[in-house]
């Protein structure tokens, strides 16, 4: 559903869940391939030096078609227990 939607409205509410599905899949490659196939060494870490107030209901506000995404992370969010 989100895969390749370009909504630069959320991305500073998931780029640490982006972040941890990097480093699981890489830690995915390794037990199964060997660390020879890791992708660690090739990626390089995003960093934000600006702090974001901007919650997902305001991106919401601001690109209405992004609402059915929205509520899909906080149904996904709020199923993790």
């Amino acid at each position: 559903m989100i895969e390749h939607k370009t909504l630069p409205e959320i991305d500073s509410n998931i780029f640490a869940e982006c972040q941890s599905m990097l480093l699981n899949f890489d830690k995915f490659i390794e037990v199964q391939f060997g660390v020879d196939f890791c992708i660690r060494e090739s990626l390089s870490f995003s960093l934000q030096l600006f702090p974001s107030s901007t919650t997902l209901e305001q991106a919401v506000r601001s690109n209405p078609d992004s609402t059915a995404i929205v509520q899909f992370i906080q149904a996904y969010r709020s199923a993790l227990v």
